[in-house]
């Protein structure tokens, strides 16, 4: 009696283990999915019947999820499970939870494109447009005309790319800068977290611009050298400009001005010259100051004498900036070429009187000379 009563229990048990074994036999190889940042989601399922792929995200909306088996692995498509939080997918009627830490990065969001490259005066600069990431984030490789190549990422790089800096305009162009390579033929960036199928690039030619003799030569008075490079092409301006406050043979003070005269390219007004005082490495002049002040007597009146020879740097600079703004009226046909070439010889002529004037009240006063100008050829504008 008890044998049978065992027996009959066995018999009754088997249906129960077997559908308990198979349960998890069916489960075993549905393994939690992986998620990324990039709004993708990966996972791994041993036996597979129907592919279709379900979710339902974390307010409770279910959609489709697009996407590719393969080997038993199911690769879902960027830009689907882009909000942090618990998603649920089901396959088979099986489900499985997992999280997302929210869409951070996506190469389908991500564009960039070079607009130009040239090399000139012993510098690299190019023009880059880009959407959807920094310009440090990306990689550069400078390509020799043999073929070598030096590469930039912000994880490290040879010490050839050290000047490389990046500045953006307030058109959301970015212009990169650094000391010429030789023999840079062509320049192109990537990023390095689009690989694969998703590799994107671009890449352009180096222009290398032979440097042009100055054709307005000191030897013309300073009006009429003016005169000559206001005749001029634009792109043939600079070559043909020389600092009246700078003497033929002051590198120092050329060097100041070569240093920012890729701010020249940004519109005129605060993004202008905050990009100078970028590369003057000149930061809230208060700050600075007070910075000066708390160091040791001997370190302290070297960093305010520094800082002061910046700072009257960076008031030529602003003068400097009306004789562009005056250029950009004549190019606009707002002004004449003779009233163009007349104001930036005063501007000339009041930065050289700057100089020269060794007290704080002299100095103020130019200023205010060199304001009452500009005033008057912004009224001209108004007639």
């Amino acid at each position: 009696m008890k044998r049978g009563l065992i027996l009959a229990l066995i018999f009754l048990l088997i249906p129960i283990v077997a559908a308990e074994r198979e349960n998890v036999a069916g489960t075993t190889g549905f393994r939690t999915p992986e998620c990324f940042d990039t709004g993708a989601m990966r996972v791994r399922k041993a036996t597979i019947i129907d592919k279709t792929v379900t979710a339902e995200a974390p307010d409770g909306s279910t959609f489709n999820v697009q996407g590719e088996w393969k080997n038993n692995y199911f690769d879902a498509e960027e830009l689907q499970f882009t909000e942090s939080g618990t998603y649920y997918i089901t396959v088979d009627g099986q489900s499985r939870v997992f999280d997302c830490p929210g869409l951070a990065f996506s190469c389908q969001l991500l564009s960039f494109e070079l607009k130009d490259c040239v090399r000139s005066r012993g510098k690299l600069q190019a023009s880059l447009e880009a959407e959807g990431t920094m310009a440090e984030d990306l990689e550069y490789e400078f390509i020799k005309g043999t073929g070598r190549k030096k590469l930039w990422t912000k994880m490290g790089f040879p010490e050839e790319l050290t000047s490389l800096k990046f500045d953006e305009t307030e058109e959301g162009i970015i212009k990169l800068e650094m000391d010429d390579i030789d023999d840079v033929a062509s320049l192109k960036i990537s990023h390095p977290r689009c690989l694969g199928a998703d590799f994107m690039f671009t890449e352009i030619d180096c222009e290398e611009i032979a440097v042009p003799e100055m054709s307005c030569g000191r030897s013309l008075g300073v009006k009429q050298r003016a005169k000559c490079k206001l005749g001029l092409a634009k792109e043939q301006r600079a070559a043909n400009y020389h600092p009246e406050d700078c003497a033929e043979d002051d590198t120092d003070c050329l060097d100041r001005y070569g240093l920012v005269k890729g701010c020249w390219d940004f519109p005129t007004g605060t993004s202008r010259m905050a990009c100078v005082k970028r590369q003057m490495n000149l930061g809230e002049i208060a700050l600075e100051k007070r910075d000066c002040n708390a160091l040791d007597v001997g370190n302290r009146e070297n960093c305010n004498s520094v800082l002061k020879e910046n700072v009257y740097s960076l008031i030529k600079f602003r003068l400097h900036n009306l004789e562009k703004n005056a250029e950009k009226y004549l190019d606009l046909g707002m002004i004449t070429e003779e009233e163009a070439a007349s104001f930036i010889a005063d501007i000339e002529g009041f930065k050289v009187e700057f100089d020269s004037t060794a007290t704080k009240e002299g100095k103020k006063a130019v200023i205010l000379k060199a304001r009452q100008r500009w005033l008057e050829l912004v009224r001209g504008l108004e007639k």
